[in-house]
């Protein structure tokens, strides 16, 4: 589900692949609660959630747990955060352990239920609550999955490079070992085929361990086999700065586009010539809904709502462009801010349960 606002930039979820690889240490973090916002902390019961993120080389990912660090300051709740670093295996150990723990409550980011599927019985059976935030198949394993149309969102931006770009000579760069990746993918697909004068010429799949190297390979090589490259769609946004740099580094007038409004993104748009346009979307709202229903189930006892996300009506949806930019960001460095997306539960919360 999404709610669309007049044209201009983009979404997507930030899914990131999963590959076993050997032990790579977790990075974790533990972020002391503290009290912010101007009418104090919300005067509700201490807390310990457990964040386990695919990957923070996804800027998209990152500001989505940001968000949710920031909404468990206001409410004066502990977050412990682990970066699997697209390791399985962390990810993995990382659930049993915050179960081990006695969290509260876990919440995944980009994170594939079968990954931790041990963790998330384990948890089920403890009694603490899961969420996932971001794009990942769908599972009954999590209490709740706030995720966007990853098919909508393939096609919408595509839409948008082709109708921008005729005869476009279009660069794929996918993911096709994630449900994210995939589903996107058969939006890019839907719109191909509305698109009967546009060519695809090249298409990889970048190594999501090391995306900004793998990326600027990827579309060297297809520039070098095809001069007359216009436009590079790129699945993730981890993918946009290799991709950049590789167009910038051949002189070639191929525009890139991506997803999400993130710092380096909004740098990139206004300053690098490289950069086409964003599909951009409101995505941390999916990390504040979490913290949402875990707050009601744990003060008052009501159930997690799955479709919550649905109920709300789904994210906000604008393909950003050079031309808009400005009027994204409000001159900022990042569309949708966090402490904007912050601002109505956090009302709602000292409304409800009232401030320290």
């Amino acid at each position: 589900m999404k709610r669309s606002v007049t044209a201009i930039a983009a979404i997507a979820v930030g899914a990131l692949a999963l590959t076993a690889c050997a032990s790579t240490p977790a990075t974790e973090t533990t972020t002391p609660a503290s009290s912010s916002g101007s009418g104090g902390s919300v005067d509700v019961a201490p807390r310990t959630i457990g964040v386990i993120s695919i990957s923070r080389s996804s800027p998209a990912t990152l500001k989505t747990e940001e968000a949710i660090t920031l909404a468990a300051e206001a409410l004066g709740w502990d977050v412990e955060v682990v970066d699997a670093n697209v390791v399985a295996d962390t990810a993995a150990k990382a659930a049993l352990n915050f179960v081990a723990q006695g969290v509260d409550g876990i919440i995944g980011l980009s994170l594939e239920a079968s990954i931790i599927r041990q963790g998330l019985l384990d948890a089920r059976a403890a009694g603490i609550a899961t969420c996932e935030a971001g794009t990942v198949s769908d599972s009954d394993l999590y209490d709740a999955q706030y995720v966007d149309d990853n098919i909508d969102l393939g096609k919408t931006l595509m839409d948008h490079i082709l109708d921008e770009t005729p005869n476009a000579k279009v660069g794929i760069l996918h993911a096709t070992n994630n449900q994210a990746g995939l589903d996107r993918q058969i939006g890019v697909e839907q719109s191909l085929a509305e698109h009967p004068d546009a060519t695809v010429v090249g298409d990889a799949t970048p190594d999501l361990t090391d995306p900004t190297n793998a990326t600027q390979k990827a579309v060297t090589d297809m520039i070098t086999a095809n001069p007359d490259l216009t436009s590079v769609y790129a699945v993730f946004d981890n993918f946009a700065s290799g991709a950049v740099a590789a167009v910038r580094n051949a002189r070639s007038s191929a525009k890139v586009w991506t997803y999400y409004g993130t710092p380096a993104n909004v740098d990139a748009l206004r300053n690098q010539p490289e950069l086409g346009g964003l599909l951009d979307a409101d995505l941390a709202t999916t990390g504040l809904l979490c913290v949402d229903q875990f707050l009601r189930l744990f003060e008052s006892g009501t159930p997690i709502n799955p479709n919550e996300l649905t109920d709300r009506g789904g994210l906000i949806h604008r393909v950003v462009t050079k031309d808009n930019i400005e009027e994204a960001t409000s001159g900022g460095p990042v569309t949708f801010p966090n402490e904007e997306l912050l601002d109505p539960f956090l009302e709602a919360w000292k409304q409800e349960f009232g401030t320290k």
